[in-house]
């Protein structure tokens, strides 16, 4: 046999012993993907400074006492006594909740020592309060001033829960978006095309809370102005470029 024939002959063997003898469905290939349709993607966003409509606090109240029992009855006491004065002031229930009680015993440490003792017994209780009507803020913070609350923070600002700038603003947000995409296709020679998706992101910032403590005078008396939140809305946009 000539050369010229061995040389495909053997060619023709390696190939057809490959066939048999290689794993071919380990192997991973790949996959081929056509391309999506042109496209941009484009942020828009939009903001307002709303009025405060509600406001928020928190009522935290602490008892001691030797006894555990006693330490827990007193909060109790102390506790509904303020509650009634929440409701007296015209705070419905439902913008009352519990948040947060607690009962536990002190740890005397004597540094000459280095001996631990147990001391006396605390329960604290913490309640949030909503308030829906602003004008209703000044009067609740003098109340709770001059009441047996032993901490108070607030008010929390923020705006009125039906408040609908949120929808004009997104409304502004996708406008301002398209203008952008608008700008894009221009400059690339093209034609703004479809809709293809949006992708929607609210922020809010409010006011920081008025921290008072017990016999430290906070800021009772003072005025309470409620300010505004800046409601802002951001949408990442695509459209198809034809």
């Amino acid at each position: 046999m000539s050369k010229d024939l061995l040389t495909p002959l053997v060619f023709l063997v390696v190939l057809v012993a490959a066939a048999f003898l290689l794993p071919w469905r380990m192997i991973n290939w790949g996959h081929v993907t056509m391309d999506s349709p042109n496209q941009v993607v484009v942020q828009g966003s939009a903001q307002s400074d709303e009025p405060n409509k509600v406001a928020s606090f928190y009522l935290s109240i602490t008892s001691m006492n030797s006894d555990k029992a006693a330490a827990v009855e007193d909060l109790t006491k102390r506790t509904n006594e303020i509650i009634a004065k929440v409701r007296e002031y015209g705070i419905a229930d439902t913008d009352m909740k519990t948040q947060n009680m607690s009962i536990w015993q002190d740890e005397r440490y004597n540094s000459q020592t280095g001996a631990s003792s147990k001391g006396d017994w605390r329960a604290s209780n913490s309640i949030e309060v909503k308030i829906n009507d602003i004008t209703k803020v000044q009067g609740f913070t003098d109340l709770m001033s001059s009441s047996g609350v032993d901490n108070l923070s607030g008010p929390n600002y923020t705006v009125d829960s039906t408040n609908m700038a949120g929808d004009s603003l997104l409304d502004e947000a996708v406008a301002n978006a398209k203008t952008k995409a608008e700008q894009v296709a221009k400059a690339s020679g093209k034609q703004l095309g479809e809709l293809i998706y949006v992708q929607e992101n609210t922020t809010g910032y409010g006011v920081s809370p008025l921290m008072m403590e017990k016999g430290m005078g906070g800021g009772a008396g003072a005025e309470m102005l409620p300010g505004t939140t800046n409601i802002s809305k951001t949408v990442t946009v695509a459209f198809e470029l034809k």
